[in-house]
């Protein structure tokens, strides 16, 4: 009767792991993994790299664009000149104050934009491939253990059902035992089956 009990509490284990595994509504497999993918840190991860590098290469397209720079100056200047060779010397102050401004358009740098461009199309193309990667692994990792969670609910629908099979045998047999029509050893057997029903 021990084992009777042991399994008992295995399948009401079971039931209750069952329930807490189970979603509260219905939900296909599609959805499972596609909320799975969402809100996974890695795979966001890989994205906003992704994006990264999308724009690294728009910060290297800049170099076919044309440049300005622009400047403000502001200083003091002292200049002490002598007015002749070993004569007195001329201490002149002045401020300065300036705007400057270069506009320059590059014309040939030997193919280092176009290389560099290059470059960074290869990277984010690197980058891309990283987050599909890291999305087909979790969605792959999320459909397994999609499958295994119907699995073991059919296992367990299975279970319950053979427990119900072999319960009503056990009874039947118990009653003929009680009745003294029944051998003792098929009691013992059937609840030795009873203790530990498995699906086939």
């Amino acid at each position: 009767m021990k084992r009777l009990q042991k399994c008992r509490v295995r399948l009401t284990l079971a039931a209750l792991m069952s329930m807490t595994a189970s979603l509260s509504q219905a939900t296909d497999l599609r959805s499972v993994v596609e909320k799975t993918i969402v809100s996974n840190p890695e795979v966001r991860f890989r994205f906003h790299e992704f994006r990264s590098s999308a724009e690294e290469t728009g910060i290297g397209r800049a170099g076919y664009l044309p440049t300005v720079d622009v400047s403000y100056t502001s200083a003091r200047e002292n200049n002490k000149e002598p007015l002749v060779n070993y004569g007195p010397q001329v201490t002149s102050d002045f401020n300065r104050k300036g705007w400057s401004a270069d506009l320059s358009q590059n014309l040939f740098q030997g193919f280092q934009t176009m290389n560099t461009v290059k470059q960074l199309e290869f990277g984010k193309r690197g980058k891309y491939y990283e987050f599909v990667d890291a999305s087909e692994q979790l969605g792959l990792e999320a459909t397994r253990t999609y499958l295994d969670v119907l699995r073991y609910r059919q296992l367990l629908d299975y279970a319950k059902e053979s427990y119900g099979v072999h319960k009503g045998i056990y009874d039947q047999i118990e009653q003929k035992v009680k009745a003294g029509v029944g051998r003792r050893v098929d009691l013992e057997q059937a609840a030795g089956r009873l203790a530990c029903p498995r699906p086939i």
